[in-house]
């Protein structure tokens, strides 16, 4: 992360957090994957989420609104379906 980079190198800070800038746009770059998941980083279930919110947000970039708001829908349709569900094999940690 270049700013957590920048600020160790020029000091003052004796505390910083980098966390959740993995997933930051830059320019015309997108971001995705585990990495850049605040609820489930180091999961699949992170990835797929990250997946979703980059391709709405390339959707609506290239003008395709309407396109991004039936994906956004659908996503929503389907978290609804899935509450409840376990969402992290038995005996495996889980999150909040």
């Amino acid at each position: 992360c270049s700013r957590f980079l920048f600020v160790l190198q020029t000091g003052g800070f004796d505390k910083i957090l980098c966390y959740g800038i993995e997933g930051e746009r830059v320019g015309n770059i997108f971001f995705a994957g585990e990495h850049t998941s605040l609820d489930y980083q180091g999961w699949m279930e992170g990835g797929c989420k990250s997946g979703e919110v980059a391709a709405i947000q390339i959707l609506e970039d290239l003008g395709l609104a309407p396109t991004a708001e039936a994906l956004r829908v659908q996503l929503s349709v389907k978290k609804r379906n899935q509450e409840g569900r376990r969402r992290f094999p038995k005996g495996g940690k889980t999150r909040k």
